[in-house]
């Protein structure tokens, strides 16, 4: 889609991925990896932002860094995946986080 903010936040994730060298199938956690607080703000920011494009607001309220800091990399990386290829609004605006969080 044209102007579409989602490709560039797909490149956003693999740049976090490449830059602390993550496969987003780690069992750990980000702070775990070794992210500095700036990139954790950045990665909520835009895992908020990707929520709210794919219309789970009440989702994206619910997510802070503190909710970031207790899953793991892949379990955030799958829900990054899946709301990237999920429709405009399929995302739900009540549904639990498929992961477990918050």
């Amino acid at each position: 889609m044209p102007g579409s903010p989602i490709p560039d936040m797909h490149s956003s994730f693999a740049e976090l991925k490449a830059r602390y060298n993550l496969t987003g199938l780690e069992s750990y956690n980000l702070v775990e990896a070794g992210l500095d607080s700036l990139d954790l703000v950045v990665f909520t920011h835009e895992l908020k932002e990707l929520l709210k494009d794919k219309g789970a607001e009440l989702l994206a309220r619910q997510v802070d860094i503190g909710v970031i800091q207790r899953v793991s990399v892949a379990e955030l990386f799958g829900l990054a995946e899946k709301l990237e290829r999920a429709p405009q609004g399929g995302a739900g605006s009540s549904a639990p986080f498929p992961c477990g969080f918050p």
